[in-house]
């Protein structure tokens, strides 16, 4: 008689290149949580430093593969495909999680069967792991999201394996913001978004990050990828100027909402996100 291998509560696909240095700190980050059987997926794109001595010695501990592949969505989409739980999630392999994150994430998931995909606030850190300062998000807003940026931050975000079987997987073409895009596609196809407001995970700044280490052709393609997600899901009008000025009024509009519910929900108009640091370095061709 065979027996069936039961499902891991929540699976997690690190995708990886190159972040020998940081992939052991963001492990052990997920190896940490008071959780049995976690999966843990690691999808190294075959780098050259010492990421695979360092995934040799967590044994059977993790799971992982060294092959070359597309870029972060397609390493993120073949361990998608290849994981086993119910609740799924990703987390770059410089990121971590804050302790208790993942009992925190599940029991929300079995206590609001109407969320499909749980978002939380962010730490930002260092490259040594020091605590720059607190990210607060807000709960989820359709038109801030579309109109004035994504305040999910993706270390913190976690959902439902149906969600994937509705909307599918993350965009191959996209380079930058595919978190973004597959959360739009998600809000559009009616998926339920609960926020929790308490930080969830590290979001590490460093200057071989992709957020960070970028030429002006990266920022050309940072803005094409978010012109490409946000555009189809805007009001568009018979004049291309007075979409342009009806975009730019309804973004102060929704600005203004932000503020608003950040007031109501942290106490604090502070809302600059990981991503929004990151159009600041990209709007000025910064590089690492």
């Amino acid at each position: 008689m065979s027996s069936i291998e039961p499902k891991p509560p929540i699976s997690i696909v690190v995708p990886s290149y190159n972040q020998g240095q940081f992939i052991g700190d963001t492990i052990d980050s997920i190896l940490a949580q008071d959780i049995d059987g976690i999966e843990i997926l690691v999808m190294d794109g075959g780098s050259t430093d010492q990421t695979v001595d360092v995934l040799r010695r967590y044994g059977d501990r993790i799971q992982w593969v060294s092959e070359r592949d597309k870029g972060q969505s397609d390493a993120i989409n073949k361990g998608m495909s290849r994981v086993r739980g119910d609740i799924l999630a990703y987390l770059n392999s410089d990121d971590r999680y804050v302790p208790g994150t993942l009992l925190l994430v599940l029991d929300t998931f079995q206590k609001r069967l109407d969320a499909d995909i749980i978002y939380g606030d962010i730490n930002y850190i260092d490259s040594q792991g020091n605590l720059i300062r607190r990210g607060r998000t807000i709960d989820f807003d359709y038109n801030v999201f579309r109109y004035d940026y994504d305040f999910i931050c993706q270390p913190a975000s976690f959902w439902r394996r149906s969600v994937i079987e509705r909307i599918g997987m993350m965009d191959l073409s996209l380079r930058y913001h595919m978190d973004y895009d597959f959360f739009m596609r998600a809000a559009v196809a009616g998926c339920r978004f609960h926020h929790l407001r308490c930080p969830l995970a590290d979001f590490r700044f460093h200057g071989e990050s992709k957020t960070v280490n970028g030429s002006r052709s990266d920022s050309e393609r940072f803005w094409a990828d978010r012109d490409k997600i946000v555009m189809p899901h805007r009001i568009r009008l018979a004049s291309p100027q007075a979409t342009r000025l009806l975009h730019k009024v309804l973004r102060v509009v929704f600005r203004a909402r932000v503020a608003w519910h950040s007031l109501l929900q942290n106490r604090t108009l502070n809302l600059t996100s990981a991503r929004k640091v990151a159009e600041r370095v990209h709007s000025a061709g910064f590089r690492g």
